[in-house]
């Protein structure tokens, strides 16, 4: 969503900063210069909240408020001293999507999980083995490299030509593994699931290449954060964490709530 939206809405002035190779380490130094420039609020994700916790608690000593989106639980953005979190209960998120897929008569399923070093990630993974009946999740680490993800995919159906559904937790792991499904031939043949959306993964839903995706509403993600923060700014609002939590939870648990009109 092009910021200028958000920011006329509430006449704000919206700075991106991004690791560009996702390094936790950039992140976490970007986080820090942050907090060194006094802004007026913060939003960030929690892509790993032991490597990061220290840099945003740079911020939030500096009593500038903050709110988490994305990656990380309500748990963790309360630690961390944030207004709120807006994001997915991702073992939900996992449950809901293994509950159609056992639906479909899956019994198998391999996790592609290329983000291992945040550990929610995995209550994806394990709530989709839950819906399944599975005690434990066939997980590989990926890593984001693109290549070998896929090499790592292929070699796992190679030695597992019984799995009978994937389960990828982003697009790049899904263009990825995308990629060795269809160079073995397996593409409409295995129950392909992932999480986020692309236009690849549009279009390979469209072929029948993969199911479905679990999206987590970014749009929304990034235009709550700053319309609550600019209300604060503007009213100079204490934060208040017990309502925004519920707040978030409403946030997740429907995709009309707060929808903002045209």
């Amino acid at each position: 969503m092009r910021s200028s939206r958000r920011d006329e809405d509430f006449n704000v002035q919206t700075d991106y900063r991004n690791p560009p190779n996702g390094d936790i380490a950039d992140m976490s130094r970007l986080i820090e210069q942050a907090a060194a420039r006094n802004y007026d609020s913060v939003i960030t994700t929690i892509a790993d909240f032991d490597m990061l916790k220290n840099s945003i608690q740079k911020v939030t000593d500096k009593k500038i408020p903050l709110v988490t989106i994305n990656s990380g639980t309500e748990e963790q953005s309360a630690q961390l001293g944030a207004i709120m979190h807006i994001g997915q209960l991702e073992y939900v998120a996992g449950n809901e999507a293994g509950k159609r897929a056992k639906a479909a008569g899956v019994k198998s399923f391999l996790c592609v999980n290329h983000i291992a070093t945040n550990t929610v990630s995995f209550d994806r993974c394990k709530g989709f083995a839950d819906a399944l009946g599975i005690d434990k999740a066939s997980t590989i680490d990926s890593g984001q490299n693109p290549t070998k993800i896929q090499s790592k995919v292929s070699a796992y159906l190679r030695n597992h030509p019984d799995t009978q559904s994937i389960l990828t937790l982003g697009p790049v792991p899904a263009a990825a593994t995308l990629k060795a499904v269809t160079q073995m031939s397996l593409q409409n043949k295995i129950y392909f699931v992932t999480f986020d959306f692309s236009d690849e993964i549009a279009k390979a839903i469209k072929d029948g290449a993969i199911k479905f995706a679990i999206d987590q509403q970014l749009y929304l993600q990034g235009y709550i954060p700053v319309a609550v923060l600019a209300i604060v700014k503007k009213e100079h609002t204490p934060p208040i964490r017990r309502r925004s939590a519920r707040f978030s939870k409403r946030i997740r648990s429907s995709r009309r709530v707060f929808r903002p009109t045209d």
